[in-house]
């Protein structure tokens, strides 16, 4: 028998036998049809590539050189736009509008369908390309000025250009950005009337030249203008009134909208609009409150780019921040300063209508309301150069409150009357914090006790204050104030709470003095005074000229 081992030399032998016996093979070019066969299969798989496109590409070697000459545009914040179809577009991977648009002409140009990756490669390469070589360009959002001329959107490429003492209707000269939820304005018609604006929000007689003032500021960039505030008792119309005024100035597919839940989505969602409508609010805290006012004082807010990274983007904020409330919102008194309340009246049952039928009346208004407007401003640029030096004392919000003067002399020479209106709305504001604020209201109560507030500690006043507010707390220690968020949680927090309330105490003619270590102990002592008395006198620091030292007192 033979073994294994003598069956694998004997199977050895015989392959090396044959193997030096076999004809050397050589490769055959393949036929027209394999080949034809295997593109065919090769495009069935991946329709996006085409002959000479690499399958990496998927058509990115294509499209880049289609889009060459597109201008290219960078924004002051370092974004890029490429300027396709009389559009403006973000050279963001992310912008679905721009990848959409790439897809339809490139679909146009090769018949083929674009690869996502392939359009994505593209909007970078452009990006990186708009960063290096795109030309310096200022973006606007429904209002915009240059060269001293204002200019606001109508869309279709269309705007409104005015200056002093005329206006006209002209192709955009400048450029603004473009938002699905934006829609066109109506053509205005000179000689129009912007009274009709009352024809459909309910405004006391006394208030409509503030509140028309008010909407007309509003076309006015480069300014910072105060949030408005929409108040009014139930069945005032205060959303259909804050509706109004969004359509004329700012008009959209979202009229309304809610505030974001998350604080770091609110400057994204603001820089979307000329003039965002916030419905229905109640409670705003510090954090919210202060960012508001950043907004409206003209601040660029910065946001992170992705929670996955540190990368920061600069937004910028509107023009006008409008929105409606039964009654206050915040306890802060600088985003009071820079509110303007329109507060409207209740709708008598008997003048109610539907919205459908107002809303088909506005409609036919809304092009003489624009005109007369644009009649107004552009007479007021024409006054506003000289409002300035003739105003003696400008109140705050300046730039506002000398347009808005400029405007009111426009609509017949009531600018001063204007300013009394302002005045007494800033004074709105006040009596808000009274109503709101438990700290400003208990100080203000002290005051007006006949020894008014007795100076002393941070500890020691706050002490008094609360007693004010809670005479019988001392038994629980002030359980009720724990969470009354305007009242100081304990000495540390006094200045600070104090210091944000100091103008709204002068307007009531209160102040304080603030005495850095006046005690034996080194602490801090307030004394609060009524301004017609003028400041308590400080105590001078001790004289030590007479004091004898021992030898072993002396270092």
């Amino acid at each position: 028998m033979t073994g294994p081992n003598n069956n694998t030399g004997n199977n050895k032998a015989r392959f090396l036998e044959l193997a030096a016996a076999a004809v050397p093979w050589e490769p055959s070019a393949p036929s027209a049809e394999v080949v034809q066969a295997r593109r065919k299969k090769s495009r069935d798989r991946d329709p996006s590539t085409s002959p000479g496109e690499s399958t990496g590409g998927r058509g990115a070697e294509r499209l880049i050189p289609l889009l060459d000459d597109f201008p290219l545009y960078l924004d002051d914040s370092g974004t890029g736009y490429l300027f396709h179809n009389g559009r403006l577009y973000q050279l963001d991977p992310k912008n679905q509008e721009l990848y959409q648009e790439l897809s339809f002409l490139y679909w146009t140009i090769t018949g083929k369908a674009l690869a996502k990756d392939a359009a994505g490669s593209t909007i970078t390469y452009y990006a990186a390309k708009a960063r290096r070589d795109g030309e310096a360009l200022e973006l606007f959002n429904r209002v915009g000025e240059r060269d001293g001329r204002f200019y606001y959107d109508l869309m279709n490429g269309r705007v409104v250009e005015l200056s002093a003492g005329s206006w006209r209707i002209i192709p955009a000269p400048v450029m603004f950005r473009a938002y699905n939820h934006q829609q066109p304005q109506p053509d205005p018609l000179p000689g129009g009337d912007t009274w009709r604006l009352f024809d459909f929000i309910r405004v006391p007689d006394d208030n409509r030249l503030l509140v028309l003032v008010a909407l007309i500021t509003c076309f006015i960039p480069r300014i910072n203008h105060p949030l408005l505030a929409f108040s009014g008792p139930q069945g005032s119309g205060k959303s259909f009134g804050q509706s109004i005024f969004k359509q004329i100035v700012d008009p959209s597919s979202i009229i309304l909208s809610m505030l974001p839940r998350k604080i770091e989505d609110i400057p994204l969602f603001l820089s979307r609009y000329w003039m965002p409508a916030i419905d229905n609010q109640s409670i705003w805290g510090a954090e919210l409150s202060d960012l508001l006012c950043a907004a409206c004082t003209g601040g660029v807010l910065e946001k992170r780019a992705l929670h996955t990274d540190s990368d920061m983007i600069a937004v910028k904020v509107p023009g006008v921040i409008t929105y409606s409330a039964i009654t206050s919102v915040s306890d802060r008194p600088d985003l009071h300063e820079r509110t303007v309340r329109i507060v409207l009246d209740r709708i008598p049952p008997q003048e109610r209508r539907t919205e459908k039928a107002i809303w088909k009346e506005f409609g036919a208004a809304l092009p003489l309301i624009l005109g007369g407007v644009f009649d107004v401003l552009v007479k007021a640029m024409t006054i506003h150069p000289d409002i300035e030096d003739s105003l003696h004392e400008l109140p705050r919000m300046a730039d506002f409150a000398t347009w808005g003067y400029a405007i009111a002399e426009a609509l017949g020479g009531r600018g001063n009357e204007f300013l009394l209106a302002y005045t007494g709305n800033a004074s709105m504001a006040t009596a808000d914090l009274l109503e709101h604020n438990t700290f400003f209201s208990a100080i203000v109560q002290g005051m007006e006790r006949p020894d008014g507030i007795k100076p002393g500690t941070f500890a020691e006043v706050l002490l008094d204050l609360r007693k004010i507010v809670d005479p019988e707390g001392e038994k629980n220690n002030f359980k009720a104030l724990d969470k009354d968020y305007s009242f100081p949680k304990s000495p540390q927090g006094f200045r600070g709470k104090l210091e944000r309330l100091k103008i709204p105490l002068e307007d009531l003619g209160i102040s304080y003095v603030i005495a850095e270590n006046r005690t034996n102990k080194g602490r801090v002592l307030c004394n609060f005074f009524k301004r017609a008395d003028g400041p308590p006198p400080v105590q001078a620091a001790p004289v030590l000229d007479d004091l004898i030292f021992d030898d072993s007192e002396v270092f």
